[in-house]
């Protein structure tokens, strides 16, 4: 990042706690984006499992 910063005219850094991202976002919306992007069953089964595990 130092390269970028002093030597490719980047301007910005932003520092972001995620901590609790996950948590506070919309379930439905982000299984709708991954599923529009993810076609394999596999994977999505996986997502849905994951999904499930943060719930409880």
């Amino acid at each position: 990042m130092f390269h970028e910063v002093s030597f490719e005219g980047m301007r910005y850094i932003i520092d972001a706690d995620i901590k609790n991202y996950f948590g506070s976002i919309d379930h439905g919306i982000l299984r709708g984006f991954l599923y529009h992007r993810v076609k394999d069953g596999v994977i999505r089964k996986m997502l849905d499992k994951g999904e499930q595990a943060y719930k409880t």
